[in-house]
């Protein structure tokens, strides 16, 4: 499933930006809906609004060994990863980090709270300890629908991707993009 225009993006982002984590967030960027938390319905119904160039992108950073998470205010990480299993059932998708507000994680970093950051601080300690992968801020990348949360990512060192619709994506392609 990689799409080449996809797998170059991701080469950029390796090697041109350093990039170790691409973080995605998941209403409103991963799916074209906004679960609020609350999606009642099955997760065959929610798989139908994954966007496309979202899960060409995963799948290229599987397929390049680049690490994805997903960061969400959702409580339903259940469903999300049962979502990321549906949605790319041809790769690994077990050892991609889903990070909700599901209270499963230490929420004693320190660490702002404001935007992703603190999921993100979360999600490196996990790498750090599973894995033993040293991350900083500075080697993700956030790709997110809300303008605070992305700006709250770059203030905190991440790059970032305001993320509108799957042309946005485009702005992958070139690293001046984010450059501090």
């Amino acid at each position: 499933m990689p799409n080449d225009r996809y797998g170059k993006m991701i080469k950029t982002l390796q090697q041109k930006l350093g990039i170790k984590l691409l973080a995605i967030d998941f209403d409103k960027t991963f799916v074209d809906v906004h679960t609020r938390g609350l999606w009642l319905k099955d997760t065959e119904d929610l798989v139908n609004h994954v966007r496309p160039g979202i899960r060409s992108l995963i799948a290229s950073a599987l397929s390049a060994n680049l690490r994805v998470c997903i960061v969400t205010f959702s409580s339903q990480v259940t469903l999300i990863s049962n979502v990321l299993k549906a949605a790319l059932p041809e790769y690994e998708v077990n050892h991609v980090i889903v990070r909700g507000c599901s209270g499963d994680w230490d929420n004693d970093l320190n660490i702002g709270r404001n935007g992703k950051q603190h999921h993100l601080a979360s999600v490196m300690e996990e790498l750090k300890e599973k894995d033993q992968m040293e991350l900083t801020f500075e080697q993700i990348m956030l790709i997110d629908d809300d303008i605070d949360n992305v700006d709250y990512a770059r203030r905190g060192g991440c790059k970032a991707l305001l993320f509108v619709d799957d042309d946005s994506l485009k702005a992958l392609k070139s690293p001046k993009n984010f450059k501090r």
